[in-house]
């Protein structure tokens, strides 16, 4: 096998990759687009709490999925769990937060 044959694949990949990242660099916004407030409502309290029970629930339906998830699979468990788990916690504080916020505003 030459050189040639050997350098050419070799090349191919990395300017694929290259391409690859440019391509993702340049889809990602540098910044988020910020997102208008809606006019004040009637309905602002019952939104409130509808979007509390669904966070609620979404956190519970996570909860069952990742045990659900280690009772098919224990590969590398219990470690994986406890990171899906931590995950699901993070994102339910920062979305309560997020509500408790919005009702003191």
């Amino acid at each position: 096998m030459t050189r040639e044959h050997v350098l050419a694949p070799a090349m191919a990949l990395g300017f694929a990759v290259v391409l690859a990242y440019g391509l993702i660099w340049a889809a990602e916004p540098a910044e988020p687009a910020p997102v208008a407030d809606l006019p004040k409502s009637d309905y602002d309290d019952r939104i409130l709490m509808l979007e509390e029970v669904a966070i609620e629930e979404a956190f519970k339906q996570q909860i069952i999925h990742i045990f659900s998830v280690w009772m098919k699979d224990d590969t590398g468990q219990p470690a994986r769990a406890v990171t899906g788990a931590r995950q699901a916690e993070r994102a339910f504080i920062g979305s309560m937060e997020a509500l408790e916020r919005r009702r003191h505003r």
